[in-house]
């Protein structure tokens, strides 16, 4: 998806007096699935994980259990195969730790059935699980077996208990995409709005809201939504990549950065943090580091706007070293003084 520096095409002219003014692009394009499936596809690196490469578990209540306890069965064995039933979440963890380097990589993807089939004891079982995968930076993915093939979400925006609900949501927050794409800021907020009625908190939904806000030159309100999309879900990269931006346009460059330098973090090839650290720099006057990052940018193929790279060549000429290949840096200093 093309994130809020895509929308702001601001070209700072002259900002020894103050920030550049957001100036809204009203053609800019974002398509339901690219931003829909950016909380799912979106991991530390890069990395997209696939399910295929993946560890498979399905959640089967007691009463379907070849064993009569609920658990949680590798996909890829015989359900009668003891060594892949897993009946708590210390069983489930270990079980992924023993699985080769890239099966880990490629996360835990766990389909569960309706919450009503579920005790309560097998709902905590769940949350013990998904709990355990959130402390200890274990990707999970998880889909009710109703929402197959395209109802997965991060384990950190999935609630058993709570499930109807955010599938809900999530379906308002795409229909408010497909508005968005047709340009009807409006239509796409009421859409966003109604995402959060039904399931609060939900960061795809707040994230949506900011964005449109954003387009809108809603700043503040843009910056309180972002905020709670990155307390929904802190491990999305450009949450963090368009508060920065939006701190930065209001005159919070301290704030920026780090939530800029967060976003790097999390996704060292997220472009367009790149675009807006570049532009970070250059209003603080450094202009090696501006250009560090634009090379870094240009080499993701990062959208760059032409006007931003006349104006940096004019504060000093462009440098002809390569950008940095690793493009893993996250090592940027803010200045002090």
């Amino acid at each position: 998806m093309r994130n809020l520096v895509t929308l702001i095409l601001a070209v700072p002219v002259a900002l020894g007096a103050c920030a550049p003014r957001p100036i809204i692009n009203p053609s800019s394009e974002a398509t339901p699935q690219e931003t829909s499936s950016e909380f799912l596809a979106e991991r530390p690196g890069g990395l997209v994980p696939q399910r295929q490469q993946g560890l498979p578990l399905h959640f089967v209540p007691g009463r379907g259990s070849p064993s009569g306890k609920s658990c949680f069965l590798d996909a890829r064995h015989p359900p009668d195969d003891r060594e892949s039933i897993l009946e708590s979440s210390d069983e489930v963890i270990e079980y992924f730790r023993s699985l080769p380097p890239e099966t880990q990589k490629n996360g835990m993807w766990i389909v569960t059935t309706h919450p009503r089939a579920y005790s309560a004891r097998e709902k905590e079982l769940f949350e013990a699980v998904r709990r355990a995968c959130v402390k200890d930076n274990i990707i999970l993915f998880v889909c009710r077996g109703s929402e197959l093939p395209d109802g997965w979400l991060k384990g950190i925006l999935f609630s058993l208990e709570d499930s109807d609900a955010i599938y809900e949501a999530q379906r308002a927050v795409t229909r408010g995409w497909e508005l968005f794409r047709k340009r009807d800021l409006e239509g796409a907020l009421s859409q966003f709005d109604e995402a959060t009625t039904t399931a609060p908190g939900f960061a795809p939904a707040h994230f949506g809201k900011a964005y449109v806000y954003s387009v809108q030159g809603k700043l503040e309100m843009a910056i309180s939504q972002y905020r709670i999309s990155i307390k929904g879900d802190p491990t999305h990269s450009n949450s963090y990549n368009n508060l920065g931006l939006a701190l930065l346009y209001t005159n919070k460059p301290e704030e920026a950065f780090s939530n800029l330098q967060k976003a790097l973090e999390i996704d060292s090839r997220n472009g367009d943090a790149h675009v807006n650290m570049a532009l970070y720099y250059f209003m603080q006057g450094n202009y090696a580091s501006s250009w560090r990052h634009i090379h870094t940018a240009q080499a993701l193929k990062a959208k760059v706007n032409p006007g931003f790279i006349r104006d940096l060549r004019s504060k000093m000429p462009e440098p002809t070293e390569a950008p940095d290949k690793s493009l893993n840096r996250t090592d940027d200093i803010a200045p002090t003084g």
